[in-house]
């Protein structure tokens, strides 16, 4: 897809060879999950990250990330490819420290983040399908990895579904001036179906596969990765989406002890702010075990 979008006609949807490339994994991490496909594995991180965002991955490693590592949960990133020899260098370079990126051949572009969100389904689908729960975020995210791994706990019987922040009835935007302006064209109703926010979102390992086999069924995927995945393919693969009421938007210059222990994830970080905002909280917070 152009990156592009000045007109409706950028607003096509991707094209065959687009969404065959969410095949060809240039940096991989084989079974990430163990041998078993994550079976007896209760969690699994997956970052959708912008490949040019070093620090801020960095920063997810210094902090939420290394709590992750000592309770055994798997943090990976999510990348697309880039033409910049220097850029790709650096990536190859960040992988071989931390084993922890999964790069795929799609040009990495906020508008391709569909073809990422079908990357991590395929990924989790290869070496994760028997996982109990996926925690899905973005790299902008100061997550709780305790909540994450109680509501993983206490859910554990939950089956086919998306928790999160639940977006209902929600109106299609035909501001051509929006970000996520989409015309008649590309999508018709003028209503989407519930959708869980794309900023932090968990799924049962259950899910994986009806929402990969829905996806790749689909000759007509739309850019808005969490309208789609979690909404549109959602809803034609099954699988319910439940409110949670564990994130916070728009939150990183307001976040405390108190809110850090209340939500799952709060979101609007740079490399900076996350390594500040997780330093505060952890003067009052002595540890997390």
């Amino acid at each position: 897809m152009s990156a592009a979008k000045s007109d409706e006609a950028s607003f096509s949807f991707f094209s065959p060879a687009e969404i065959e490339a969410t095949k060809e994994v240039i940096i991989d991490q084989p079974f990430y999950c163990g041998k078993n496909l994550g079976k007896g594995v209760d969690l699994v991180v997956v970052v959708m990250s912008a490949i040019y965002k070093f620090s801020q991955r960095e920063a997810i490693r210094k902090t939420w990330g290394k709590v992750a590592k000592m309770r055994g949960i798997r943090v990976l990133f999510f990348l697309g490819e880039t033409f910049d020899e220097r850029t790709q260098a650096n990536v190859v370079r960040e992988n071989e420290l931390n084993s922890d990126i999964i790069q795929v051949a799609f040009h990495d572009h906020y508008y391709n983040n569909t073809l990422k969100a079908i990357a991590i389904l395929r990924s989790l689908s290869r070496y994760c399908k028997k996982v109990k729960f996926v925690l899905k975020s973005d790299d902008d995210m100061l997550l709780n990895i305790q909540i994450a791994s109680d509501f993983a706990k206490s859910n554990r019987y939950a089956k086919r579904t998306i928790f999160g922040l639940i977006y209902r009835n929600a109106a299609v935007n035909r501001s051509r001036f929006s970000k996520w302006f989409v015309p008649k064209s590309v999508y018709r109703a003028n209503r989407y179906p519930s959708y869980a926010t794309g900023a932090v979102y968990m799924f049962t390992g259950d899910a994986i596969e009806p929402l990969l086999n829905a996806c790749v069924n689909d000759l007509n995927p739309l850019y808005i990765d969490d309208v789609y995945i979690t909404g549109i393919v959602a809803q034609k693969a099954g699988v319910r989406r439940n409110w949670a009421n564990f994130v916070k938007l728009h939150y990183a210059d307001k976040l405390d002890a108190w809110s850090y222990a209340t939500y799952l994830g709060t979101h609007g970080y740079d490399s900076e702010k996350l390594i500040d905002r997780w330093n505060l909280i952890h003067a009052h917070v002595k540890c997390e075990t």
